[in-house]
């Protein structure tokens, strides 16, 4: 189907499928809180993923949640066909101990942390080279 007008629509729902089977019912054990449950009417927000395309940006609180989120989309994944690219996989954390564990793909690769990346076209945690770019 290479070439093909409808490949790309395929692919995102391939992938799309593959994201709610890994996340699933378990979005408040493994995404970020965005915002906390402040009382009965008022849900807490919490994001696990900001998707477009190919680019797919996994979101959890710690360490752990996110090698267990990252574990299960990978599964998932591959359940149909797709798999993660290391090479082009980055980490980036905020307000987690220096020492903390890195995250390790299911075939072992471990994944390279940075302090800014950038992420369709805006730099994230880099105002600095965001501006740069826009000029």
């Amino acid at each position: 189907m290479q070439g093909d007008t409808l490949a790309p629509f395929l692919f995102i729902m391939v992938l799309d499928y593959a994201l709610r089977k890994a996340i699933s019912g378990r979005e408040q054990d493994l995404g970020f809180t965005l915002t906390p449950r402040r009382s009965r009417t008022q849900r807490t927000v919490v994001l696990t993923d900001l998707d477009y395309a190919d680019d797919i940006s996994l979101l959890s609180d710690s360490v752990e949640q996110a090698q267990e989120l990252l574990n299960r989309v990978e599964s998932e994944c591959a359940k149909v066909g797709l798999r993660l690219n290391a090479k082009k996989t980055e980490v980036i954390t905020y307000n987690i101990l220096p020492e903390h564990p890195p995250l390790i793909t299911t075939e072992g690769t471990v994944l390279k942390e940075v302090k800014d990346f950038k992420y369709l076209g805006s730099w994230v945690n880099s105002t600095e080279q965001d501006l740069k770019c826009t000029r």
